[in-house]
């Protein structure tokens, strides 16, 4: 990220109980009148959407988190293919398969949309739900109360991995995933096995970018 001008990343937080001791004003967005929680609630990425639309140009805003590894060069590809304006993509079943009760479920894992969908979303700040975890409330109203179509993202999951010594699994799923053009990997593992998760995580950093940890 360093290395490519055209991708600016920021880490937004809400109260912090420490001072971050890597602070960086170009990249870290803090809120200090908003609590932390888990499960996520939109507030917190409606105020930092507000902060980025109003002081730089951009092309498309991703909502993404740290347990997703992004393959930048499949990510340029898949955003030179997607619509230049009102674009919403994401992952993550709509309508009545979607994982809340209200249907309008959509992975914080991959949110892409473009500014005029940032726009809308900030003039029409009434209309959101902040009630809701942020999963549900981005597409409660980028799809139930703006009608926009959620166009499929390119993502590739790790769920099922039990152990770091399925490596011919991983390498072949992740073979695939290159072949198929797939711009994201979610590494988290269902069961929060960290040794997985750092593995995959360590494994990815070789394939994609050549770099070790050492």
């Amino acid at each position: 990220m360093k290395t490519d001008s055209s991708i600016r990343v920021f880490f937004v937080y809400g109260k912090l109980d420490v001072e971050l001791e890597d602070y960086d004003s170009t990249c870290d967005i803090i809120f200090p009148n908003i609590a932390e929680s888990y499960p996520v609630y939109i507030r917190k990425t409606v105020e930092a959407m507000k902060i980025i639309h109003s002081s730089m140009t951009y092309d498309f805003f991703i909502r993404t988190n740290l347990s997703t590894f992004w393959d930048f060069e499949k990510l340029h590809l898949h955003l030179n293919e997607l619509p230049t304006i009102n674009c919403y993509s994401g992952d993550g079943p709509l309508g009545d398969s979607g994982y809340y009760d209200s249907g309008y479920y959509l992975s914080g894992t991959d949110t892409i949309v473009t500014p005029e969908m940032i726009h809308t979303l900030i003039t029409n700040e009434h209309l959101v739900d902040f009630n809701g975890v942020e999963d549900q409330s981005m597409g409660k109203f980028f799809n139930g109360i703006i009608g926009a179509p959620m166009l499929p993202n390119r993502i590739c999951f790790f769920e099922d991995i039990i152990s770091v010594n399925e490596i011919d699994k991983i390498d072949k799923r992740v073979n695939d995933a290159i072949k198929n053009n797939k711009t994201h990997y979610r590494i988290k593992n269902n069961r929060t096995i960290e040794q997985i998760d750092f593995f995959i995580s360590t494994y990815l950093l070789q394939k994609i970018y050549n770099l070790k940890i050492k």
